[in-house]
Order: C-alpha cells, then sequence, then structure tokens
C-alpha cells in the first residue's frame, strides 16, 4: 500500500515473514507497527518500518549453539542459542536440563568458555586461595580500622564542650 494512501488515525496490517503487524500512521505521517507486547518499530516511510520488522523477526529466527561455562558457587555449563527479538536479552539454556531457557541481560556478563575437569578444579582451587587472601586481608585490617566520621565528630564535640558550646 502506498505511504500516501494512508490517512492518519488509520491502521493497517504488515505481514512480514508470515506474520501480521499493526501499523498505524499519526498526523506527522510517521508509522508505529507493533511487534511484541513490548516493543515498537517506528519509521517515516512504511518502507522504513518493514526493514525493521524484517530485521527483528529474523533475530528472532535466528537458533545459535555458544557453549559456555558460568561461574558462582557452582560451575553451570549453559548454550546461548540466540537473542530475545524484542528486549534484546540473551536467551541461554542450561546443558544439563536442556530445556530449562533463561533471558539475561548480557550488560557487564563474564563467562568462561566450557571448561575441563582439572580446568574446574584449578579454578576452584584458585577460589579458594582468593577467599583465604580476603579473609587474612579483613583480619589484618580490622583492629587497625576506624571509623574517621565518628573520630572527627568526638573531638568537634569534646573541643565545644571544653568552651562550653
Amino acid at each position: 500500500m502506498p505511504d500516501e494512501l494512508l490517512v492518519p488515525g488509520s491502521v493497517i496490517r504488515l505481514e512480514v515473514r508470515g506474520r501480521k503487524f499493526p501499523v498505524s500512521v499519526d498526523v506527522r505521517g510517521h508509522f508505529t507497527a507493533r511487534f511484541d507486547s513490548d516493543r515498537n518499530v517506528y519509521g517515516d516511510t512504511l518502507e522504513k518500518v518493514r526493514v525493521q520488522l524484517m530485521r527483528l523477526t529474523k533475530v528472532a529466527r535466528v537458533k545459535l549453539n555458544i557453549p559456555f561455562t558460568t561461574m558462582g558457587p557452582m560451575f553451570r555449563d549453559m548454550v546461548c542459542t540466540g537473542r530475545h527479538a524484542s528486549n534484546g536479552h540473551l536467551i541461554v539454556v542450561e546443558k544439563e536440563h536442556g530445556n530449562t531457557m533463561d533471558q539475561w541481560n548480557d550488560y557487564g556478563q563474564t563467562v568462561l568458555q566450557p571448561l575441563t575437569p582439572d580446568q574446574r578444579m584449578n579454578y576452584r582451587h584458585l577460589l579458594d586461595k582468593v577467599a583465604a587472601s580476603e579473609a587474612a586481608l579483613k583480619a589484618f585490617e580490622k583492629p587497625l580500622s576506624f571509623d574517621l566520621s565518628a573520630l572527627v565528630r568526638k573531638q568537634l564535640e569534646a573541643t565545644l564542650a571544653e568552651e562550653g558550646l
């Protein structure tokens, strides 16, 4: 449908990859398509909206297989299977359970390549050393630490009290 045939307030259905998306046009002639319940696509032409919908629907169809291991109290072998088209989160599956899907916001997420049993043992050993070092550091710091603000407040109050203020 040519853009010039759409009038403000009208809604059409735009078909992309077998899905129909409602598209509305506003008074400025800009188009808005509802991709999923939580995402809209905007454009100043219907073609620009169609291109964006093509990209989003392609992202939803791409299946990946990227294995990795998470760190933490327990190692978890995971597989990233793609990216959620609406919210952009990573779609991950725990290898052990296969069908347990989760969505991760990938900002700042650090993971390891899949680890061998020896690498897991070495990593756990290093984590134990880090924990022991942190405990030793805290034990060293504790008797030497003080609250500077509390000491300043105490001395100021003592000085003011001496002067009767």
